[in-house]
Formats: C-alpha cells, sequence, structure tokens
C-alpha cells in the first residue's frame, strides 16, 4: 500500500528543501569568500587611514592636478576620501553591517 497522499507531499516538499539548501550552501561559501574579500579592504582602509590619511590630504604638495584626478576616481552619488567622514562612514557603515549579520547568524545557530 503505497504512502498517503499528504505524507508523499511531505517527502516531495522535503525533496524540494534538501535540494534547495544544498544550493544555499554554495552561495554560503561564495559569500564566506567575498566577506574575506570585503574584510581586506575594510583592515588595509583602516590601517591607510589611521597612519597616512591626515599626513596625505593635507599635504601641501598634493596639488589641484592630484586633486581632480583623486575626485575623477570617485563613484557616482559618493565622496572623495580627501574628505575625512567619507572613509570614517565607510568603516563605520561596515562595521555596523558585520554587527547586524552577527546578530542575525547568532540568532540561526542550533
Amino acid at each position: 500500500m503505497p504512502l498517503s497522499p499528504d505524507d508523499f507531499a511531505q517527502l516531495q516538499e522535503m525533496q524540494t528543501l534538501c535540494t534547495a539548501l544544498e544550493d544555499d550552501l554554495c552561495q554560503l561559501r561564495k559569500f564566506g569568500k567575498f566577506l574575506s574579500s570585503v574584510d581586506e579592504r575594510y583592515r588595509k582602509l583602516g590601517a591607510l587611514y589611521q597612519a597616512h590619511w591626515m599626513e596625505l590630504s593635507e599635504s601641501a604638495d598634493l596639488d589641484d592636478n592630484q586633486r581632480q584626478q583623486i575626485q575623477a576616481m570617485v563613484a557616482e552619488g559618493s565622496f572623495s576620501v580627501l574628505d575625512q567622514d567619507t572613509i570614517w562612514n565607510a568603516l563605520s557603515d561596515t562595521n555596523q553591517e558585520y554587527l547586524r549579520l552577527l546578530k542575525s547568524l547568532a540568532q540561526k545557530i542550533q
């Protein structure tokens, strides 16, 4: 005698969910690698900011042409690193997003 339609539907749902979760796992692994790249940029920018920002951004040797070249690198809707708040906001916002992700992930651990 075969399974009841409801029981068989549950098995089908389990298979569908398992297949989807296996695909999700691949995406999670890619996301982990992406986070490593983000963290590398985050740490490098933070270190450069602490060590060199004021010296370089306020240098009398930074000429107008160089300022224009930096400005030309700025993505639309963003601001130049010559403004201290730009770097500070990027670092702070990244840190806040790390905290949000960490809290979200901590709730999912069983």
